[in-house]
């Protein structure tokens, strides 16, 4: 899918809607959503042609993949219809090892793909978000070499690049060095606004939650957001209040709660699985902090909407967790645990730090806002042509 906009300096920016329709969508289809505006236009750009079994078995020859890249000139409403082009673009990229080019009519001044797709629109300057090099870094369940693969073809033909924090860009010049000179930082904006006390109250009844009345955790059950080393030391921590594990498992999930059954059972942890927005903000507001000591992020979004919220925030010291968290968090070092446990002694007993955290988040916040980001990414947009 992409989005044209004509509301940014009176350019037409495309915007892949790759994460935007998802039913369970995660922080890159906020960062995606964020950079639209209204009066916007979508391309639809997959479509329900077949399964990925059917895909690939007609093995892409150079004449379909030629039939489905040429994008539609037609308007159905507001939307834009081009036929498993992501998919394709997957297939296509195993298969010759190259980012598939699309083209059509009627485009966009710039081409922004939000995530690091294998696709170009030729005839356009084309800018792509990398968000991070976590699966180069680190230990996850992506391919490692296809996806640096993947990397060093879009490092040669973007016109430009854009991250989120200084740490990420760092990464990616460590792994991309040809990019020195083609790559920009533009944070994310915050999104989130408190809700409204009726609507609050009703979240946190659903859940059986009491306001101030736990802790929360935000992502993904995986090795790199530390959740094992979360609760090891939040039940040494004993805190008065129950830690609740909001997202869905992951790449090893079960070894990363493997110690946490007795509390489970005793009511100290809960698990809750995907949530909606709506209720995930609500969760975010009502807890007493966000404790989120993730070995590594891009940006790490859940800080800064915490912070929005009023939330106290508890993140990793070093790297982009600390720069998102921009002084108004208490930082720990993630991987030593009496440390993260008398944080999480603290954030149970220092009202002053409570309230303390909880003023300086806000103020962090309002420093995000969607104004800002969309004035430096029309800037970006304009420069590129």
């Amino acid at each position: 899918m992409w989005e044209l906009s004509s509301n940014r300096s009176h350019l037409r920016i495309g915007l892949d809607g790759r994460n935007k329709f998802l039913p369970q969508g995660t922080g890159i289809a906020t960062y995606a959503n964020s950079l639209a505006t209204e009066g916007t236009e979508w391309l639809v750009a997959e479509g329900s042609h077949g399964g990925r079994a059917q895909l690939r078995a007609v093995r892409y020859t150079r004449a379909m993949i030629a039939r489905w890249q040429k994008l539609p000139t037609e308007v159905a409403g507001n939307l834009r219809v081009a036929k498993d082009a992501f998919r394709l673009a997957q297939v296509h990229f195993d298969i010759f090892g190259r980012l598939l080019e699309l083209d059509g009519a009627c485009l966009p001044d710039v081409m922004h793909w939000t995530s690091p797709l294998p696709l170009h629109l030729a005839g356009v300057p084309n800018l792509y978000t990398i968000l991070d090099t976590i699966p180069l870094d680190h230990k996850t369940r992506t391919n490692k070499r296809r996806f640096y693969r993947i990397l060093q073809a879009i490092a040669a033909s973007a016109d430009h690049v854009v991250t989120l924090s200084d740490a990420a860009r760092g990464d990616i010049l460590r792994w991309l060095p040809g990019l020195a000179g083609r790559i920009s930082v533009v944070p994310p904006a915050v999104t989130v606004a408190p809700l409204p006390d009726l609507v609050l109250a009703e979240i946190l009844q659903r859940a059986q939650l009491a306001m101030r009345g736990y802790y929360l955790f935000v992502g993904t059950i995986e090795p790199r957001k530390n959740v094992a080393m979360l609760i090891r030391a939040f039940l040494a921590a004993n805190p008065t209040r129950p830690l609740v594990l909001a997202g869905p498992d992951g790449w090893q999930s079960q070894d990363e709660l493997s110690e946490s059954a007795d509390a489970m059972r005793a009511g100290r942890i809960r698990r809750l699985d995907y949530l909606p927005r709506t209720d995930l903000t609500g969760l975010i507001q009502g807890a007493q902090a966000l404790l989120f000591p993730s070995l590594a992020e891009g940006f790490g979004l859940p800080i800064i909407e915490a912070m929005a919220l009023g939330t106290p925030v508890l993140t990793s010291r070093g790297g982009a967790t600390e720069e998102a968290a921009g002084g108004a968090a208490l930082l720990v070092d993630p991987k030593n645990a009496a440390e993260l446990t008398a944080g999480v002694r603290a954030l149970d007993t220092d009202n002053a730090l409570v309230a303390q955290l909880s003023a300086l988040g806000i103020v962090r916040a309002s420093q995000l806002g969607i104004d800002r980001q969309t004035a430096r990414m029309s800037a970006l947009y304009a420069s590129l042509l």
